[in-house]
């Protein structure tokens, strides 16, 4: 089984018989990595099986928010959690303890600034940040390692890419109804496909070919299983910002996404905001807190950047796969929420 859960967090080929790969990868049937499968699903601690997409490359705006929301922030979480664009909502510790990362579609009426401002009234806030992604380092989680100093190699000419506004174009309507569909999670069969374009009304071979060229323009960035951080283990999950000189960003964020405890690495800019100074994101996974505080400490005196926030997780309001192409956003800003 852990051969399994390895494999399965890794970019899987866009095949008809998935499994079949992944039991060649690990010694196991295709039977068997189907009810492994199955197992992890219905257990709780796989929460997708299926492509990821890439909602900045559709042209969505995307953001990381921190609201400083007065007393318990439980019910501005529930209105926050009622646009479809927020997928991770988390009561956090610090004076900014409201944060979740939204995504907003290119013909949006009221953009990403006027879907925040909107949340913003209505939960009586008046201080929040506007994060935006200046650069990704790392974006790739693997919950698989054993110690929390356990590195991976990385190739310093890929790891870095620069984000780009996003621009509106318009879609293939039949690409965005294979987004649309193939977004949801597959089922632990033989053939996981096989649904997807039948209710698509493409063969498979068809469809495969059209996620295979959306893979290779960057639109899908990887087929793979999300798991449940907690469930495998993973209790102490701290959002570390650094403030780290413009001259070392770069090889700050590459530092930082050697390690495999660190799952999101970001360099980002606050909309605005000249009074904040925090510039590299990293989202850090451990066992324990003791655990995440040996990884600052190591990072800290490794690289000689003292300045950083420890923003450990309160509350879970919200983890959810984020849906593109849906019409619950404009439905959203026709209700004036």
């Amino acid at each position: 089984m852990q051969e399994l859960i390895k494999e399965v967090q890794s970019d899987i080929p866009l095949t008809s018989r998935p499994f079949l790969y992944l039991a060649r990868k690990t010694g196991m049937s295709e039977e068997e990595a189907i009810s492994s499968m199955e197992l992890l699903i219905k257990e709780g601690r796989v929460r997708h099986f299926g492509p990821i997409f890439s909602a900045p490359s559709f042209g969505y705006e995307t953001a990381l928010v921190a609201f400083r929301v007065s007393g318990d922030p439980s019910l501005c979480a529930e209105f926050v959690n009622t646009y479809p664009g927020v997928s991770h909502n988390y009561e956090r510790e610090g004076p900014y303890n409201l944060w979740f990362t939204v995504a907003v579609p290119p013909d949006s009426s009221l953009k990403l600034k006027g879907v925040v401002e909107r949340m913003a009234r209505r939960c009586g806030v008046k201080d929040y940040l506007i994060l935006r992604a200046v650069k990704t380092f790392k974006l790739r989680v693997d919950l698989s390692f054993t110690h929390v100093l356990e590195k991976v190699p990385v190739k310093n000419d890929t790891v870095i890419k620069r984000v780009e506004k996003p621009a509106f174009r318009k879609i293939d309507p039949l690409i965005r109804e294979t987004v649309r569909v193939s977004q949801e999670c597959l089922s632990p069969v033989r053939e996981p496909f096989g649904e997807v374009a039948d209710r698509l009304r493409l063969s498979q071979r068809g469809l495969l070919s059209i996620l295979r060229n959306l893979k290779r323009t960057g639109h899908l960035r990887k087929f793979t299983a999300v798991f449940n951080h907690r469930k495998e283990g993973f209790r102490a999950n701290i959002l570390t910002v650094w403030r780290v000189p413009a001259g070392r960003v770069n090889e700050f964020g590459k530092l930082l996404s050697s390690f495999r405890c660190v799952s999101h690495c970001y360099e980002r800019i606050a909309d605005g905001r000249s009074d904040w100074h925090y510039n590299l994101f990293a989202m850090v996974h451990a066992r324990t807190h003791d655990d995440a505080r040996i990884f600052v400490d190591h990072i800290r005196a490794t690289a000689g950047v003292d300045d950083v926030l420890l923003l450990g997780s309160r509350r879970e309001f919200l983890k959810r796969r984020l849906k593109l192409f849906t019409e619950d956003f404009y439905e959203w800003e026709r209700r004036g929420c």
